[in-house]
């Protein structure tokens, strides 16, 4: 393509150029903040899905130590018991009891106990027949509450009713081997210490108690004596603060969005945030079969983490122990992933906009630059064009035969063009001292010529005169020629005359005259001559 304009063809070129590297530039930061969010989204992803894994897991492990030490409590509580029964059924190197405490102290020892740990809801002791004091039958038909009259065996129960007073009675069968609803037995709270010889927690079973349901859970230590099963002392505990402080925890996370659960060891629901109804229901009600079998594979103190994308759920298990028992309760925790990553999408979406904003600032400030390089570029052309449109005009001038070679080149440019101007002024200064000696050379030409132009007509003439005169000559020589003859004919008569009588002799005055018309044409010669 060509170009009628040196300024249009650089503004164009340059332009050109210009608005390749915005574009370029503007593509390349598209490219390169896409690629940039992409990695800053990923990393951010990576960090705060950690940072998220670390704060459950933190958040698990502050629930548990802080149902725990709840839950300890009536263990620690029932140690301490079992302690003093221990040293009333011990005896020293005389055979005397290493502890002397009547039954009755005891049974007040055991409501004092109860009495300052207002969240238990009963405390117990149950020996063996005939076991730790031996004294069984001195307490036949005894009229103390908590002693069976009939047998005299130890099996006081101290519990709080409804309004908050205690109460005290006897426990009853504590061999019942019938199976609970529950799965467990009438009397495990006595026969699975009696069967193991370890401390046991009963799994919570719902009771009524008034008006509300109450998640009563039993905590057992043996009492053993030279390592022979003597008894048992337990408490009751009502978890139901388990429930209100996992609604208070699920409540502060993300808004209450999930759900939070403690399972005991028999599979059931000791505690659920989203539906109190379902206290002592099997887990297999609320969960299905994928976690059910998450749940059989769960070690004991290791908080298990996982992600479902496709169930878009966070779940996490941390099944743990409450003191030196076998029982293994499980906290479950279950948040929506959309609530979880709701700020680093929003955050995401944020950097999304913002590169958005900037890419278009970009742009726009690119056009900007890319305008003001092109007006800067149209006056740089302008001003590389202006000296040689001069340079061309002039010239047309000259080409025309009108130009004024007086005409300089005005630039004070130190560039090329500068150069130019100049050398076209030198070239303009040559050209005008040439053509004023040309018009010089041509004035004394055209003088010369006139000149000779004179001495042409002149010669011209004289050259006719001469042809005019050698006419005449040449008419001269032809009569002269002629008389000639005449005379060479008359002088030959007249030499044979004497031979010849009867011819007649020439006249002279033929002869004269005939010499005379020699001699006139010799004349005429010598004049044309």
């Amino acid at each position: 393509m060509k170009f009628k304009s040196i300024q249009f063809s650089v503004a164009a070129l340059a332009g050109a150029i210009i608005l390749s590297v915005v574009a370029a530039l503007v593509v390349y930061a598209l490219f390169s903040g896409a690629r940039t969010q992409d990695m800053v989204q990923q990393r951010t992803q990576a960090q705060f899905e950690q940072v998220i894994e670390q704060r459950l897991r933190g958040l698990a492990q502050n629930q548990v130590s802080q149902i725990l030490r709840d839950l300890e409590a009536p263990l620690l509580i029932a140690d301490g018991l079992v302690r003093v029964n221990a040293l009333l059924g011990a005896r020293d190197a005389q055979g005397q009891a290493q502890l002397n405490l009547s039954r009755e102290q005891l049974i007040a020892l055991l409501k004092e106990n109860l009495v300052k740990n207002p969240k238990m809801l009963g405390a117990y002791i149950a020996w063996e027949p005939g076991a730790v004091d031996h004294n069984d039958a001195a307490f036949i038909g005894s009229s103390v509450i908590g002693i069976d009259a009939a047998s005299g065996r130890f099996l006081p129960w101290w519990f709080r009713n409804d309004d908050g007073s205690l109460g005290l009675d006897k426990l009853a069968d504590v061999n019942d081997q019938k199976l609970l609803s529950t799965g467990v037995r009438a009397s495990e709270y006595y026969l699975c210490s009696r069967d193991s010889k370890k401390s046991c927690v009963i799994d919570p079973a719902p009771y009524k108690v008034g008006d509300k349901v109450v998640m009563l859970a039993s905590f057992i230590q043996p009492i053993l004596i030279d390592g022979q099963f003597q008894g048992i002392v337990g408490a009751d505990l009502s978890v139901n603060f388990i429930q209100d402080m996992l609604l208070s925890a699920n409540q502060k996370l993300y808004n209450g969005v999930g759900e939070m659960a403690l399972i005991g060891s028999n599979g059931r629901l000791v505690a659920y945030t989203q539906d109190s109804s379902k206290f002592g229901e099997p887990v297999s009600t609320v969960l299905d079969a994928e976690k059910l079998a998450k749940l059989n594979h769960l070690k004991r103190g290791e908080v298990t983490y996982s992600v479902d994308q496709a169930g878009n759920e966070i779940e996490l298990y941390l099944p743990f122990g409450i003191g030196q028992t076998e029982a293994q309760w499980t906290f479950m925790l279950h948040l929506p992933l959309d609530a979880v990553m709701a700020d680093l999408q929003k955050l995401q979406g944020e950097l999304a906009a913002q590169r958005k904003a900037d890419t278009f600032s970009m742009a726009m400030v690119g056009l900007v630059i890319a305008g003001i390089g092109l007006l800067v570029i149209w006056l740089v052309g302008h001003g590389i064009a202006r000296p040689l449109k001069q340079m061309v005009a002039m010239l047309d001038d000259i080409a025309q035969g009108e130009g004024d070679l007086t005409r300089r080149l005005s630039s004070d440019r130190a560039d090329e063009l500068g150069a130019i101007a100049k050398g076209f002024n030198t070239f303009l200064g040559k050209l005008q001292a040439m053509i004023t000696q040309v018009v010089t050379s041509v004035q004394s030409v055209s003088d010369s010529s006139e000149h000779t132009a004179d001495i042409a007509i002149r010669t011209n003439q004289g050259v006719h005169k001469q042809m005019v005169e050698i006419d005449q000559v040449a008419t001269a020589v032809h009569e002269m020629t002629a008389t000639a003859q005449d005379v060479a004919r008359n002088a030959t008569q007249a030499a044979q005359a004497p031979a010849t009588p009867t011819r007649p002799r020439a006249r002279p005055a033929d002869c004269a005259r005939h010499l005379g018309a020699i001699g006139a044409l010799g004349c005429g010669i010598g004049k044309a001559v």
